[in-house]
């Protein structure tokens, strides 16, 4: 997964460490990870999840 903040500043808490994710910066998180988001002002965050393909062989 991928987080892109947009706009604004959003804690980022990742598997017991916080990070910080400003406008025009981008995250990979790996999965399976506990996380959670916290926004310090108005803020967009863009979310992409990437699934693997079903394979029929």
């Amino acid at each position: 997964m991928t987080l892109q903040c947009m706009r604004g500043r959003v804690e980022v808490h990742v598997d017991g460490n916080l990070k910080l994710l400003e406008a025009g910066r981008i995250m990979y998180l790996a999965g399976r990870l506990l996380h959670g988001l916290h926004t310090l002002e108005e803020t967009r965050v863009l979310m992409t999840l990437v699934l693997p393909a079903s394979r029929i062989d």
